[in-house]
């Protein structure tokens, strides 16, 4: 041993004290100190409160005039950016036809593109039209974008097709080599295949401290608010889904045949009512009128139902059509006939009671009439045909009417004889 250890007391002591007095302590008018602590004595000697020396940075380093030579300005590029889109415009009176759209403008400043990544460049690019903040890019891939230049692989034509980060270092490498003439590159980005990269708004949080979400959520289930008799539907539905499981559809009724008859969550519902009501258990089949009712045969007779104008039996209510038929003819025409005997009377009055009344001046070139008057023999269908309209009468019962008519060689144009009455 070399001695006692130093203390605060014994400082003059050639042992070494602990690891505290040692790195604390500076020593006092004594020799060369042996032990592993030796070089970490704060001594007078070692210049322990001069200033550091000034730390070197790896960017601020003095570079040799090899090394400036190496490195190469930023190559800064005009990026001219075309959207394209499909407009439906109209073509005619009621169609529309797709109309392809398109729109190119510059980037505001010129851009380092050769130390830009993809998704930084994306909406760089896009900024031109105020698209940025519409858009976002994937982080795998997308969207996807032509680039090209001049002098570029393929030309405007064939230009690539960046959609992956591989495709966006196949670029960059090409415009390492490009020319150093070049200062514009050319993106064209389609926005009807870039749905999928809009930025959704999302809604803001605002939770609530005063409420619970477990107790006051509107999607989070919640006992309180079925009944119990739910409760009770719900639990045999559980206990159907275990006894009736099925590997390929779920949750089946298989039956005696191995026809598999699936169920959904009305069929499951019925039946769990069915169970809680006493009428089968979850084990066993589901009671027959529910069986009936999914597979669509009952006992009873199927009753026919109504079809057409004339209902599910048309041998039956022919004879009802038929006079009913003759019927509306007969109403037609003791209508026609009292409104034919007022026009005539009204005609004859106007022609005793008329006075004579200056011809109209004869005009210097005679005036055509915009359309021919109807033939003799068709005055009739005429005028049935405009009492059709006005009184809103089927056209089946005014051909019947027309035959009639017809029959009797009853024509308009006796009205205007003020001999002439109708009875």
């Amino acid at each position: 041993m070399s001695g006692s250890p130093r203390s605060l007391r014994n400082m003059r002591n050639t042992g070494q004290g602990t690891a505290f007095h040692e790195l604390v302590v500076p020593g006092q008018n004594i020799g060369a100190i042996d032990g592993p602590l030796a070089l970490h004595t704060f001594v007078s000697s070692s210049n322990c409160f001069l200033p550091a020396p000034p730390v070197t940075l790896a960017g601020s380093a003095p570079q040799s005039p090899e090394e400036s030579e190496d490195l190469e300005p930023a190559r800064l590029f005009y990026v001219h950016v075309t959207l394209e889109w499909t407009e439906n415009t109209k073509s005619g009176r009621n169609s529309t036809r797709p109309k392809k759209m398109h729109e190119a403008k510059l980037v505001s400043t010129p851009v380092d593109v050769l130390s830009l990544s993809r998704i930084a460049f994306v909406p760089i690019a896009l900024s031109a039209h105020a698209y940025n903040d519409l858009y976002i890019a994937g982080v795998a891939s997308g969207p996807a974008m032509h680039i090209f230049w001049t002098g570029s692989p393929g030309g405007k034509g064939g230009a690539a097709v960046v959609r992956f980060d591989a495709d966006w270092n196949i670029i960059v490498q090409k415009l390492r080599k490009a020319s150093k003439k070049l200062d514009t590159i050319s993106v064209v980005f389609n926005l009807d295949m870039m749905e999928g990269f809009k930025q959704r708004s999302k809604r803001i949080h605002s939770p609530d401290p005063y409420e619970s979400e477990l107790s006051y959520g509107t999607r989070v289930p919640n006992t309180a608010n079925y009944t119990p008799v739910q409760i009770a539907v719900a639990g045999a539905i559980d206990e159907i889904k275990a006894a009736h499981s099925c590997k390929e559809h779920g949750t089946c009724f298989i039956d005696a045949n191995l026809d598999h008859l699936e169920m959904n969550r009305f069929c499951l519902s019925m039946w769990g009512q069915a169970v809680i009501a006493g009428k089968c258990i979850a084990g066993d089949p589901p009671p027959k009128e529910l069986l009936s009712s999914w597979t669509g045969s009952t006992s009873s007779q199927s009753m026919s139902k109504p079809r057409g104008r004339s209902g599910p039996y048309p041998s039956q209510s022919s004879a009802g059509s038929s006079s009913a038929a003759a019927d509306t003819t007969n109403l037609i025409l003791t209508t026609m006939v009292p409104v034919m005997a007022m026009m005539a009377r009204n005609m004859a009055s106007n022609v005793s009671t008329s006075v004579a009344v200056a011809p109209p001046p004869v005009p210097r070139s005679p005036v055509q009439a915009s359309s021919p008057p109807p033939a003799i023999e068709d005055d009739l269908d005429v005028f049935m045909d405009a009492f059709r309209r006005a009184k809103n009468i089927p056209t089946a019962l005014i051909d019947v009417a027309k035959g009639h008519l017809h029959g009797a060689c009853f024509t308009p144009d006796i009205l205007s004889e003020p001999s002439v009455t109708v009875e």
